[in-house]
This record gives C-alpha cells, sequence and structure tokens, in this order.
C-alpha cells in the first residue's frame, strides 16, 4: 500500500489525475450518500441529512481554519510545519467544542428529536476527519507530490462512502450507518498517515531554521508564533466560514419554517451548486503551487495570464453544466432520489448558474489569500453575510423554494463582483508598487 501511494512514474500527471479523483469524491459523497438515503430511508432521513451535512461543512470551516492555501503558498518557510500541525489542533478542538454547543442549540431552538440531535453532532465528527487529514495533504503539495494526498483522500471517502451506504441498505437507519462510516474513516486516515508522512517529515522542517531566527530575533515564545499563525490566517477562515454561511442561508432558513421534506427537495436541487465549485477545484489544485511561485517571484503578468486561464475554463465548465442541467438535469436527479422535481426547474436553473458565480468567487479568494490581501475576504463576506442574516428567513417564508433560489443567485452574484473587484485591485496595486 505504501509503494502504492507513494511512487509515481509521472508525479505532474498522477498529482492531476489523483487531484480530479479526490475531487469527484468530495463533490459526490454527499450525493450518493443522499441517492441511498432517498431510496432506502425516505424522504424524512434525506432532510436530516441534508441540514445536517450543511452544519458539519459550517464546522468544518472552523477546523481548516482557511490555513490550507496559506500552507501551500508559504514558499518562504515563514512557518514550520509542526506550527501548521499545532495550529491544526488548536482549531479541530475548537470545531469540536461549537459543534457541541451548535448540535445543543438547534435542538432547542428547532425543537429537534434526540436521535436527529445526535446525526447533527456525529456528522460534524466525520467532517473532523477531513480536517485533521488536511493539513497533512497540504504538507504533500507544498513539496510537490499533491497526488500522495489525493490518493489517500480518494481512497478513504471512497471506503467510507461504501460503507456508509452498505450499512443504510442493511441497518435502514441513518444514525448506525454514520457510526460505521466514521469510524472507517478515522482508520483509515490513521492508516494512511502513518505510512505516508514518514517520507516527508524530514521537509516539513523546512521553515523551523527561518521561524527559530525570526523568534529569536524578536524574542517572542514559540506559543507567540503559533499565535501569530492563526492571527494571520483568521481573515481566512472569517472569509470562508462566511462564505459556506451564506451559500447556506437558505437551507438554514428552510429548517427555520419548512420541514425535512422541503429541505431535502432544495438539497436535491441545490446540489449541483456545490458540485460546479467543487469540480472547478480540480482545475485549481494542481495549479495553485505554481501560482504562488509566479507571485513570490514578482512574475504578475505570468500570475494574471494564469488566473485568467482559470477563469475561463471555470466558465466553460460552468457553461457545459448549466447545459446539461436544462436538457437532462431535472430528469436525472428526480430518477436518482426517486421524486418528481419537474416542478422546480425555475429553481433548479437559478441555482446551476450560482454555481458558476461560486467556482468564481473560489477562485479569487484564492487570488486574494496568494497576494496576502485577507482583510479583502472578510469585508466581501461579512457584508453579503449581513443582507443573508436579515433576509434569508422572511424571503423564505414568503416565497418558499423560489425564494430560497433566488435569494442563493443574488448572494453568490454579489460575492463573485465584490471579490473579483478586490483581487483586481490587489494585483495592481503590486503592480504600482513595483513600478
Amino acid at each position: 500500500m505504501k509503494a502504492f501511494l507513494i511512487n509515481s512514474k509521472n508525479i505532474a500527471r498522477g498529482s492531476f489525475i489523483w487531484n480530479m479523483m479526490g475531487g469527484l469524491m468530495t463533490a459526490f459523497q454527499s450525493v450518493v450518500m443522499l441517492i441511498v438515503l432517498s431510496h432506502v430511508a425516505g424522504q424524512i432521513d434525506a432532510g436530516i441529512f441534508v441540514i445536517a451535512y450543511a452544519n458539519a461543512n459550517l464546522m468544518y470551516l472552523i477546523g481548516k481554519w482557511g490555513i490550507r492555501g496559506f500552507q501551500v503558498s508559504d514558499i518562504a518557510g515563514a512557518y514550520s510545519f509542526a506550527e501548521y500541525q499545532n495550529s491544526r489542533v488548536i482549531t479541530s478542538l475548537l470545531m469540536f467544542v461549537v459543534s457541541i454547543i451548535v448540535m445543543f442549540w438547534l435542538a432547542y431552538y428547532n425543537g429537534y428529536s434526540l436521535e436527529k440531535t445526535i446525526i447533527i453532532g456525529l456528522m460534524c465528527v466525520f467532517k473532523l476527519i477531513d480536517v485533521i487529514q488536511d493539513v497533512y495533504e497540504a504538507l504533500y503539495q507544498k513539496c510537490g507530490r499533491l497526488d500522495v494526498g489525493s490518493k489517500c483522500l480518494t481512497m478513504r471517502l471512497l471506503a467510507s462512502t461504501i460503507v456508509f451506504c452498505v450499512a443504510v441498505f442493511v441497518f435502514r437507519n441513518l444514525l448506525f450507518a454514520l457510526i460505521i462510516s466514521t469510524t472507517v474513516s478515522a482508520v483509515l486516515m490513521i492508516y494512511f498517515v502513518s505510512i505516508t508522512y514518514p517520507d516527508f517529515k524530514f521537509r516539513s522542517e523546512a521553515g523551523k531554521m527561518n521561524n527559530e531566527n525570526i523568534a529569536g530575533s524578536i524574542k517572542i515564545s514559540k506559543w507567540k508564533v503559533q499565535c501569530s499563525l492563526l492571527w494571520v490566517t483568521a481573515p481566512l477562515f472569517i472569509g470562508t466560514f462566511l462564505q459556506f454561511y451564506i451559500g447556506n442561508a437558505p437551507k438554514y432558513a428552510i429548517d427555520s419554517v419548512m420541514d425535512d421534506q422541503a429541505q431535502a427537495v432544495y438539497g436535491y436541487i441545490s446540489m449541483p451548486v456545490f458540485v460546479i465549485g467543487l469540480f472547478a477545484m480540480f482545475i485549481f489544485g494542481p495549479i495553485y503551487h505554481s501560482i504562488s511561485v509566479l507571485w513570490n517571484k514578482g512574475d504578475v503578468k505570468g500570475f494574471v495570464s494564469l488566473i485568467r486561464k482559470q477563469l475561463l475554463y471555470t466558465l466553460l465548465i460552468a457553461i457545459l453544466c448549466i447545459l446539461l442541467g436544462y436538457f437532462f438535469g431535472l430528469p436525472v436527479l428526480s430518477f436518482l432520489y426517486d421524486i418528481d422535481l419537474s416542478g422546480y426547474l425555475f429553481e433548479f436553473m437559478i441555482l446551476l448558474v450560482s454555481g458558476g458565480f461560486f467556482a468564481a468567487t473560489t477562485l479569487f479568494v484564492l487570488v486574494l489569500t496568494i497576494i496576502r490581501f485577507q482583510r479583502a475576504i472578510v469585508i466581501g463576506y461579512l457584508s453579503v453575510s449581513v443582507c443573508a442574516l436579515i433576509f434569508a428567513r422572511p424571503v423564505v417564508a414568503t416565497a418558499g423554494m423560489t425564494g430560497a433560489s433566488i435569494l442563493n443567485f443574488l448572494f453568490t452574484v454579489g460575492l463573485a463582483s465584490v471579490m473579483g473587484c478586490f483581487s483586481i485591485y490587489g494585483v495592481k496595486r503590486q503592480e504600482s508598487s513595483e513600478n
């Protein structure tokens, strides 16, 4: 197994293929789970799964703290891997604590049953495993071995998804299936890290000497250095956390004013929004390190050229998904989820278009991370999230599913526009300073 994970005849090709496979598994894991639940357990369990997965993804962002992109683009080695590792321990604990608080608050506020409350909490644990493995994947990517981390991710997600589906068929119970698949996922994560990390351990100290020199020159403790890493990346966390809150605001509104069956329907037709965004990451992932190198070398023209290509690829992916969705989307989804969705064409198309803007926003956030203009991310997301907090619930209460879809569209267009403007400003500011 170790030879399969570490050895690669063509690292560049392997990185692209396995990153694509990992992205596919990330994008479609919840889709496959939801399909099986809809057919075997029914719409009520499917609706519970949708809101549980949405909450878990929000907690997942606390665990990641937006550090992945910062870690990979830390070309100068400002922080050692040990510090990134320790930061992930801190944020994982924070994610766990906040998940418990949110779980009980939602149970009280929305009147959840005990089983639904436990499922929501357990789903957060399921995503916590992704958080822990991610810091090692970032190390491998920074060392030029994106293929290694992607192989580990793909195999773990594939195995846990298969186990979940089999467990649903056997027990016909979402809670039992989630317990079993979470256990399998945790065991595999520990196993994969234990056999791959030793080969990269010597490279993980690349930033150690530089960081010790910095710490010694300004006489600060390692704890303060650790805190500085969390502080520097805090805007990235706030931005990505608000991004997912904004994307899921309609789901939270539906959970408050509608029922689990309505939640399931919205989950079915909105899934392509996140799939488009995750699919676009197939393209962003392999070249992320290269873009960072261009920026650090001061090659602004090359940097801008590469970003423009990524935007073009994103546009083409979005157009393809929209066309396929218009002709085949609802019939396929109706078949997959065993429910008639033909009456939701308008809402579905609005959400598909939103997916393109969501993908563009993701690219702009990567750009702002690389050019170290994190403050702009917070400003952009905070402004739109305030609108989501104010308008989501009353609009959904008034216009139902149509209102939720239109809100999603307006939020994603607003985010893409704001982040795009900030990206252009940040790059031009750098060009001006060089001239």
